[in-house]
């Protein structure tokens, strides 16, 4: 009889630090979410999806100026995908993260990994082939491009293609 009381104690001192930090960045509290996710990781340091919302809130305040939030990003993915490495988007955001720190061989590889998790997917394609574009390998980021428009013709049309003479 005190089993199933204790496993629910438990679960709530694990996990409810977890729910206010997405109760917070709901709220866009950024700092209140992150300081909530760093005691839920804490607290079960072995669960993937609490990493990667810290790292999705720390990318939140990187993008906001703070340069120590996007090493925290990058290390709370990389935690992740250490946890869960079958997850395509975990790569793509890592991918992204790098390629904002100007890691760009770092950034090749996670995208390099997201796209033979989700070969099919825009999102993979496209974002490797802006990284190639900007590391001036045209050839393979005309062939990403290409790649990314044959799973969404319907963005052929889109105002992008028009910023840049490789596009």
């Amino acid at each position: 009889a005190l089993i199933l009381p204790a496993l629910l104690l438990g679960s709530i001192w694990v996990y409810g630090p977890m729910g206010k930090g997405i109760q917070a960045a709901e709220q866009t509290q950024w700092k209140n979410s992150l300081k909530a996710l760093t005691d839920a990781t804490t607290r079960d340091p072995n669960l993937a999806v609490t990493w990667q919302q810290k790292g999705l809130v720390s990318a939140f305040l990187a993008d906001e100026g703070d340069n120590v939030a996007l090493d925290e990003s990058i290390s709370s993915y990389e935690k992740t995908i250490e946890i869960d490495p079958y997850w395509s988007l975990n790569y793509l955001n890592l991918g992204a993260l790098y390629m904002a720190n100007k890691d760009y061989v770092s950034a090749r590889i996670s995208f390099l990994k997201a796209t033979r998790l989700a070969s099919e997917n825009f999102l993979v394609h496209f974002n490797l082939a802006i990284l190639e574009e900007k590391m001036e390998n045209n050839d393979k980021a005309i062939e990403e491009y290409s790649l990314a428009l044959t799973s969404v013709p319907e963005y052929y049309d889109a105002e992008f293609w028009d910023l840049s003479d490789l596009r």
